[in-house]
C-alpha cells in the first residue's frame, strides 16, 4: 500500500540530462547570489533551512557556493518525503534534515538567517495554511532574518497552475501571499517575477529579461507538438515531453517574494 510519503517519489526519479542540471544548479546559485545580497549582514557563517528539497539542486547550489564564496553556508533541510532527504545526506553527511509535514515546523532550539521554500506553498490546502506557515517561519529566524519563497504565479500561468502538477492546491499570487505577510506582520516583502528559468546567468538583468520574455511570447508547446507530431511522437502528458520542458524551463511565470522578518 503506498503512503503519502511516496508523494513525489515519480519527480525525484525523472531525471535531468547532465546539460540540464548544470542549467539549474547554476540558476540556483545566481539565486544564491540574489538572497544573500539582500540579507544586510555582516557574518561569515550563516544558517540556511530549505523547506522542500526536491531533487536537491539548491542544496548542491549552496556547496559550490561554499567552496569560493565569502560566506560560509551552513545547510539544513525540511521535507516530507523521506527519500529526499536520505539522499542528501548520502552526498553529504553533514547536512541536518527534518522531517514533518508542512504548515507544522517541529525544529526545537534552533535559529536561522534564512529560511528558503521552492515551490511547496501551493501545495498548502488553502490561505490558511499559508498563513500558519509563515508563522511558523517567523518563529525560526533571527532579527532580520530572511523568508524566501518560490510559487507559481497562477494568474499567468491560469490552467497550467494544475496542469504542472496534480497536488497543486492554493492559486498563488502575488497579491495574496504578500497579504499573508502582512497578516503575519511582515511588512518588507519584495515580488519578483521570473520566467522560467530566463535568468539562470545573470539572476537580475533586465535586458536579459525582456528579452527572453518577448521571445517565448509566442511559444505554444501544444502548437508546437502537434505540428512536429510526424517526427515526434512523445504525448504531451509524458513527463519527459520536450515541448512541454522547455515552457516549464524557458515560459512559465513564477514569483520570488523576499520578506525580512524584524522583531
Amino acid at each position: 500500500m503506498s503512503t503519502k510519503d511516496e508523494l513525489y517519489n515519480v519527480f525525484l526519479n525523472n531525471n535531468h540530462t547532465t546539460k540540464q542540471e548544470k542549467m539549474l544548479i547554476s540558476y540556483n546559485l545566481n539565486v544564491i547570489n540574489s538572497i544573500l545580497k539582500r540579507l544586510k549582514s555582516n557574518k561569515k557563517k550563516i544558517d540556511l533551512l530549505e523547506l522542500g528539497v526536491g531533487k536537491g539542486y539548491f542544496a548542491q547550489a549552496c556547496r559550490e557556493y561554499n567552496e569560493t564564496g565569502e560566506i560560509e553556508i551552513k545547510y539544513s533541510a525540511f521535507d516530507r518525503n523521506k527519500e529526499m532527504l536520505r539522499q542528501l545526506t548520502e552526498s553529504d553527511k553533514t547536512i541536518r534534515t527534518y522531517s514533518g509535514e508542512l504548515p507544522k515546523l517541529t525544529i526545537k532550539n534552533k535559529k536561522f538567517d534564512i529560511i528558503y521554500c521552492a515551490f511547496v506553498v501551493e501545495h498548502l490546502k488553502n490561505g490558511l495554511e499559508v498563513y500558519d506557515l509563515i508563522n511558523n517561519m517567523k518563529k525560526l529566524l533571527n532579527d532580520g532574518g530572511l523568508m524566501v519563497l518560490f510559487t507559481p504565479n497562477a494568474l499567468s500561468q491560469r490552467f497550467e497552475f494544475y496542469n504542472i502538477d496534480y497536488t497543486h492546491q492554493y492559486p498563488t499570487t502575488a497579491r495574496n501571499v504578500t497579504m499573508a505577510f502582512k497578516d503575519c506582520n511582515i511588512e518588507e516583502v519584495k515580488v519578483t517575477k521570473i520566467n522560467g528559468l530566463c535568468t539562470y546567468k545573470g539572476f537580475e538583468n533586465q535586458i536579459l529579461r525582456v528579452t527572453h520574455k518577448v521571445l517565448f511570447s509566442l511559444y505554444s508547446y501544444r502548437l508546437f507538438s502537434a505540428v512536429l507530431q510526424p517526427f515526434y511522437r512523445t504525448p504531451l502528458y509524458d513527463l519527459n515531453n520536450f515541448f512541454y520542458r522547455v515552457f516549464c524551463f524557458f515560459k512559465e511565470e513564477n514569483l520570488m517574494f523576499v520578506a525580512r522578518y524584524n522583531k
